[in-house]
């Protein structure tokens, strides 16, 4: 679902031939991710601009800032989603009780997602964004996240999740609703917002780029 990408969830290696090995945490308290997130954030900017982040872009065969833009304007979306969506059901993920239950969670290590992020581009066209935009992402998120963390965390909820030694809850039938609620409201188009982001990487200098 379009959810998964908005709320960040992490990608989870299990062996076919048995059942994971579980573990339990609490579940994370909505007030320290928003915390967590906003510095991720501020990181997030002096991220973009580091050289070596930058230089994937630059094999796109693109401007880098004129990329950067593109995923910022989408980020830009996501951002305008969340926000509603917790306007109408609170946290997503996360727990505003004092003391927060236990939650069983798969007991296997936070695993990049090359898709994560470009995905966007993906979900529900054929159109195919080139892998240096999901490095870029990956190599941002990597930076951003504090240095004593394992660079394996991903994404600003997921990887405070990680750093706070705690665990979100999967997205239900209400969030999954309030989430297409929201695109409503905000009149937001999926299949067009996958068209403009497609254009704009492609007139950013991404030649490989195929929109519909």
């Amino acid at each position: 679902t379009r959810l998964v990408a908005s709320l960040a969830l992490m990608c989870l290696v299990c062996s076919q031939s048995s059942p994971p090995l579980t573990t339990t945490a609490p579940q994370c308290k909505c007030s320290d991710i928003d915390e967590c997130s906003a510095q991720m954030e501020k990181e997030t900017e002096r991220c973009k601009k580091d050289a070596a982040c930058v230089n994937i872009l630059k094999e796109t065969g693109g401007e880098a800032e004129k990329i950067v833009k593109c995923l910022d304007d989408e980020h830009k979306v996501m951002a305008a989603i969340e926000t509603c969506v917790k306007e109408i059901v609170g946290g997503m993920g996360c727990t505003t009780d004092a003391v927060p239950k236990n939650l069983t969670i798969p007991l296997v290590p936070i695993v990049e997602i090359e898709q994560d992020g470009p995905t966007r581009l993906r979900r529900s066209s054929p159109v195919e964004a080139p892998p240096q935009l999901s490095q870029f992402l990956v190599c941002v998120d990597q930076c951003a996240v504090t240095p004593q963390l394992s660079p394996r965390s991903k994404r600003s909820a997921v990887a405070c999740a990680y750093k706070l030694q705690c665990a979100l809850e999967s997205p239900d039938e209400k969030v999954q609703s309030a989430f297409m609620t929201c695109e409503k409201k905000l009149n937001i188009n999926p299949e067009e917002r996958l068209k403009q982001s497609c254009k704009c990487l492609k007139d950013a200098g991404i030649s490989s780029m195929t929109c519909n």
